[in-house]
């Protein structure tokens, strides 16, 4: 029962993976800061969002357009879909209450999602691991209907979210947590506010 439990975690996190190694290289955002191409793209940079509503807002800001697919469907703020020319790319948002839920353990954390899921054998390669603090990251490739498809997942270890992306390729699995990174950068900045006040 736990093994089918697990395969059925593996497969709705199986939509975020990647292959590309561990790079210092950075790629430029719009601010001119750098978010580093690989593994961990940055979100060690960022808080990672922890209410439904930062969630949304974040997913709601994800680009109209990511590796030349256009964005189709945006789920219920927890979810987004890039569709066409035969390709999906997807990120999503868990609450750990779904994770427990779906496992069957009411003390399940993200790290230790994530630590099982690296462990469990269900993916092809993990390309990337790495659990701190403030952030655990797992980059991974696995297959779904037969294709490889390159997938992160992430988030705070002891938050109350996991995140995830799914992509056919390494560079829209980045380009996908890049967005979101730079999103998270963006929706943290203070709204302007004037200090002569």
């Amino acid at each position: 029962m736990r093994r089918a439990i697990l395969a059925a975690l593996t497969l709705l996190i199986v939509a975020c993976a990647t292959s590309e190694p561990v790079s210092e290289e950075t790629s430029p955002d719009p601010e001119g800061s750098t978010i580093p191409e690989g593994p961990p793209w940055g979100l060690d940079t960022i808080d990672q969002p922890n209410t439904a509503e930062a969630v949304g807002d974040v997913l709601d800001g994800m680009p109209l357009n990511v590796d030349g697919i256009e964005k189709t469907t945006v789920g219920d703020r927890t979810e987004v879909v890039w569709e066409g020319d035969g390709r999906t790319l997807q990120i999503r948002a868990l609450p750990l209450s779904d994770l427990r839920e779906f496992s069957g353990s009411d003390d399940l954390t993200v790290a230790g999602y994530i630590e099982t899921l690296a462990e469990s054998g269900e993916l092809e390669t993990i390309e990337s691991q790495d659990l701190d603090d403030t952030l655990t990251v797992l980059a991974a490739t696995g297959r779904g209907d037969g294709v490889l498809l390159y997938t992160a997942a992430w988030g705070d270890p002891d938050g109350d979210w996991l995140f995830s992306v799914t992509a056919d390729t390494p560079e829209a699995r980045a380009e996908l947590v890049r967005a979101f990174v730079q999103i998270g950068r963006e929706s943290a900045e203070p709204a302007g506010e004037d200090d002569d006040v």
